[in-house]
């Protein structure tokens, strides 16, 4: 098999999956990833011939895009800031919107919480990319810990990993503690939580909701701010006087977040606006 064929067949197998330009992009990314060849030789060098063994790892992560697997699945990393983030299907692949959180907040320094962390994206780039910061992360799933400890050990970045379940707040809290962080000394409180409500699962895409972890996108529709109530409350705790918040949230709770966290005594609260002009973000001060 050369470049030429590989795009041929998965036109033919991917073309009711993806569109273009789509479809374009998934074919450099299995070039890069699957096949360690620079993208651009599918404009330059459709003739170069794959081995037997890549072109046999081909053709099955076509035949794994075709069924419906998210690509990240397929290849095993993401691009997150200037770090390769591994993912698997036991952990949220890490969008956009996530990275644009990550520059939002890349200006904060010293100690810092990502809750909630995953696949340790966030955790990992904030310490790849200031290795002076002292980086916290924390989940539920053993199995995101597990990853998010790989993916710190392969972009050099030392962070603390600990788990417990944010939403027993006083737990929590002395989960954090146990893992090193003494209530008030926080700089930044950092989360993408689970924000998608069940009424929105009509809205996702079927390879979103056959193949990513639940527990990491879904909440309850009887109480859609539960993890954003138990993080305002953990950040009152763990955060130093003007320590920042910076948390990624659903579009249609942006007023209802901003209210919780002025009752609960933040100040400085900014809602921040997406690349499609949603509020997706929202930062405010202890």
């Amino acid at each position: 098999m050369n470049i030429k064929d590989l795009k041929t067949i998965a036109g033919e197998r991917l073309g009711k999956v993806y569109e273009q330009p789509e479809l374009r992009f998934v074919i450099h990314t299995l070039l890069r990833h699957i096949a360690d060849i620079p993208p651009y030789w599918y404009h330059t060098e459709e003739d170069h011939v794959f081995s037997p063994q890549v072109s046999t790892a081909l053709e099955k992560a076509v035949t794994l895009l075709s069924e419906g697997v998210p690509l990240q699945y397929v290849t095993g990393v993401v691009e997150f800031g200037d770090c390769l983030i591994s993912v698997n299907p036991g952990v949220l692949i890490p969008r956009p919107e996530t990275e644009n959180l990550l520059r939002l907040a890349s200006d904060c320094r010293g100690r810092i919480l990502d809750a909630c962390t995953g696949s340790g994206c966030l955790a990992v780039a904030l310490k790849s990319g200031n290795p002076q910061n002292e980086v916290f992360a924390c989940d539920l799933s053993t199995v995101a810990l597990e990853t998010a400890s790989e993916n710190a050990a392969v972009n050099n970045a030392e962070v603390t990993f600990f788990y417990t379940d944010i939403t027993c707040v006083a737990r929590a809290v002395e989960d954090a503690f146990a893992a090193g962080i003494v209530p008030g000394s926080l700089d930044l409180l950092i989360s993408n939580p689970p924000y998608v409500t069940e009424k929105e699962k009509v809205l996702m895409k079927e390879r979103v909701l056959h193949y990513e972890p639940y527990m990491a996108l879904f909440v309850s529709d009887d109480d859609p701010l539960c993890f954003y109530r138990a993080l305002s409350q953990i950040g009152m705790r763990l955060l130093r006087k003007t320590g920042r918040m910076w948390l990624e949230i659903n579009e249609s709770y942006s007023i209802q977040i901003k209210n919780l966290l002025i009752r609960d005594g933040y100040n400085n609260i900014s809602v921040h606006k997406d690349f499609c002009d949603k509020p997706r973000f929202i930062e405010a001060t202890r």
